[in-house]
């Protein structure tokens, strides 16, 4: 009988070692694939940070822009309001003439 209870014994042992053998290579195996989801996750968190920077940069850029846009449009209004100006005060009513040969003399120095 207790070579029948030994023998039993050592075949629960063998099986319980080769279950625990079994849990090993499970959790060495879950390890790997948690450091790759791991590493994965840093990965897309860092693309996530640059895309977040990207969107702030081009939102900035476009703010810029129009702003620049709007001072052009104001400096060509003021342009264009000058351009009346001179032409309004031309002497011979022909904004496409040279200035100078138009202009009345200036006054002699005294």
């Amino acid at each position: 009988m207790p070579t029948v209870i030994r023998s039993i014994n050592g075949a629960r042992a063998a099986e319980e070692e080769a279950r625990i053998a079994d849990l090993t290579r499970s959790v060495v195996a879950l390890r790997h694939d948690v450091e790759i989801a791991t590493s994965r996750a840093a990965v897309f968190e860092a693309q996530c940070a640059d895309m977040r920077k990207e969107r702030e940069a081009t939102a900035l850029n476009r703010a810029r822009a129009e702003v620049d846009v709007k001072v052009l449009r104001e400096e060509h209004v003021r342009a264009q309001q000058r351009i009346e100006e001179v032409r309004a005060a031309h002497p011979c009513g022909q904004p496409q003439c040279a200035l100078i040969v138009c202009l009345p003399p200036l006054p002699a120095p005294q």
